[in-house]
């Protein structure tokens, strides 16, 4: 939770936490190290999944707790190409 107040707050670019950032977040707690290692190596960040965060943030703050299985299909997509198709984007944003 301190990690998505601090990243949500930030003025230059507002996004909710990844899952690799989310790990590391809670690996504070000892027992949840090996999961914070596992995220990091099947999915480590890139371009995509912080632009996956972005809209997932603004889309958040707009239409408050909804459905966000999309973001999670894309974030998948993100995960494995390391890149989102231009359908993908396209989709995410008129959810907007």
């Amino acid at each position: 939770m301190i990690g998505t107040a601090i990243h949500a707050g930030d003025k230059t670019d507002p996004r909710q936490l990844t899952i690799t950032e989310a790990g590391w977040h809670s690996a504070a707690c000892p027992f949840l190290l090996p999961w914070a290692l596992i995220g990091q190596a099947l999915c480590p960040d890139n371009k995509a999944t912080y632009q996956v965060a972005r809209l997932a943030f603004r889309f958040v703050k707009k239409h408050g707790p909804a459905d966000q299985s999309a973001f999670t299909t894309a974030y998948g997509e993100a995960c494995r190409t390391g890149k989102l198709s231009r359908d993908t984007v396209r989709s995410l944003s008129s959810l907007i």
